[in-house]
Parts: C-alpha cells; structure tokens; sequence
C-alpha cells in the first residue's frame, strides 16, 4: 500500500497524477510523457517551486514526511533531473525568472538550497 492519492484533472484524456500532500511540499508523480518527455516524480515546493526527477519515484519516496528527507532524495538522484526542473534557478544557475528562490528558501532554508548547488 502507498500513501498516493489521485488529483483530479481538467483533462478526461489523461490519468490523474498521483500526490502525497506534506503541508508545505508534495510529491507529485506524473505518469504522462506530455510536457516533460517521460513520465515523471516531482518534489512541489508550496505549490509553486518544481523539483523533477525523471522516472517513477514513488516507491523511494512513498514514505517520505520531512523536507530534510525530500531534498536528500532529489540530490542523491540529481542525475536524473528534468531539464524543466526549477532547482537550476533557485541556485542560480539559470535566470530566476519567476521569482522562486524566494519559495524555497522558507520551504527548504539556505542549507538544503546550498546541498543541491554542491551537487549539480
């Protein structure tokens, strides 16, 4: 059993995405190859900073509950990040366009932001 619930969509076309709703962060899965190019696990920072992973993650982080353990999960598989995943922009390594690093800093603090530059 998993703790992934169903989001319901706009869109009768596709499957719901899947979530695990953690207050401050989610973790979304994507089975859809729309929009990314495979399916993807996202790490969702107060619903607006967007942490992907390629791949179905929902295993691995199925029983994740705190920030700490979410952001360890995405740098120990930074390898495997979406080229539409945000970290690159709460780093500054590309332009903050949206305004994000601002989010992340109250959701997940300088240290966690400081772990994921460390290993891109």
């Amino acid at each position: 059993m998993n703790n992934f619930k169903s989001q319901s969509e706009l869109f009768f076309c596709k499957p719901p995405n899947t979530i695990i709703d953690n207050g401050n962060f989610h973790i979304s899965y994507n089975p859809q190859p729309i929009g990314y190019g495979t399916e993807t696990t996202a790490i969702v920072l107060d619903n607006n900073v967007y942490l992907i992973l390629n791949g179905d993650h929902t295993k691995e982080l199925n029983d994740v509950t705190q920030i700490d353990q979410a952001i360890d999960y995405f740098v120990n598989n930074i390898k495997v990040a979406n080229k539409y995943s945000e970290h690159r922009m709460i780093i500054g390594l590309q332009e903050d366009m949206f305004g994000l690093t601002k989010t992340a800093l109250n959701v997940i603090g300088q240290d966690n932001i400081n772990k994921i530059l460390n290993n891109c």
